[in-house]
């Protein structure tokens, strides 16, 4: 159901994934150009989830009586049956009238973006990612609405372009070499740029030796399973396919890729500029208080 409203650029489509609302854009409110029927509000929706975290969303039947009878319509015929429960934040606040208790998993991803590029400025270097994505967070950048290869891939490619293909080379300064030598078939040596994954583990590992590796590990594990994704469908042909299983494979993705995101960060606190001038942290950060569904 959110898909036409979310995908259609005469609508304004917002969410943190916790709740939302949807509008028509100021500039086709009561033009001819859109039909009455379509210049819909709906001032407030949620998720829901069944016991198998299979997400749905959650409308009030209050505001769905404002829609047109077209548009009404269209969402009974996708009306779904079973046992739902509403999110416990949309609930909290849209039935107890309190606040929330945690931000989303997808919010939290850029916030991690943001510290990490204070402490780069606090060690004397140049940002580590080009972009947060606080005031600009991709319409996409949140949990699938339809369960397919396609929008899988979709994703997938989109994380990749906010994590390594964000990184900034300069971050890097002349501590570690961007380029490298390598041998061809035919024996003769030619020179490549190295990649921003292999800089940074490079780069971190010079600097950097925990007593436990296995974070780190992890860390650099969770970074190359999105390149790795991403250059799967890269180099082929596949026919789309529906599947509820996407839903699950993207959920545990990017809770992986939040965890190496919230490494790399507490990795960085421990360097001897940071440690004397931290940034200031949200508290949902500092307490992971964060939800994954």
């Amino acid at each position: 159901m959110l898909e036409h409203y979310r995908n259609d650029p005469r609508y304004y489509y917002e969410t943190n994934f916790i709740s939302g609302s949807i509008s028509i854009r100021d500039e086709y409110f009561e033009s001819s150009s859109l039909p009455e029927h379509d210049q819909v509000l709906l001032q407030t929706f949620g998720f829901a989830y069944d016991e198998d975290f299979n997400r749905a969303v959650a409308v009030f039947i209050r505001y769905l009586a404002d829609l047109s009878p077209e548009h009404q319509r269209v969402w009974h015929a996708k009306m779904l049956s079973g046992d739902y429960k509403l999110h416990p934040d949309y609930y909290r606040s849209s039935i107890l009238g309190e606040w929330g208790t945690r931000i989303s998993i997808f919010e939290a991803f850029t916030l991690e973006l943001t510290v990490i590029n204070q402490m780069a400025e606090r060690m004397g270097r140049p940002a580590l990612f080009r972009e947060t994505f606080t005031s600009n967070r991709p319409t996409e950048f949140g949990f699938l609405l339809r369960p397919t290869l396609a929008e899988f891939n979709a994703f997938v490619h989109l994380l990749d372009k906010m994590l390594s293909d964000n990184i900034n080379k300069d971050f890097f300064l002349d501590d570690v070499p961007l380029e490298e030598d390598q041998t061809r078939p035919d024996g003769k040596i030619v020179v490549r740029q190295k990649g921003t994954l292999a800089l940074l583990e490079e780069w971190l590992r010079k600097f950097f030796r925990p007593s436990d590796p296995k974070p780190f590990d992890d860390m650099f594990k969770g970074f190359r399973s999105v390149r790795k994704l991403r250059q799967k469908p890269a180099h082929a042909v596949n026919e789309n396919v529906f599947d509820i299983a996407y839903f699950k494979n993207q959920r545990r993705l990017v809770i992986d890729t939040y965890d190496s995101l919230r490494t790399l960060r507490l990795v960085l606190a421990n360097h001897p500029r940071v440690k004397c001038n931290p940034p200031e942290i949200q508290d949902h950060l500092a307490k992971g208080a964060i939800w994954d569904i």
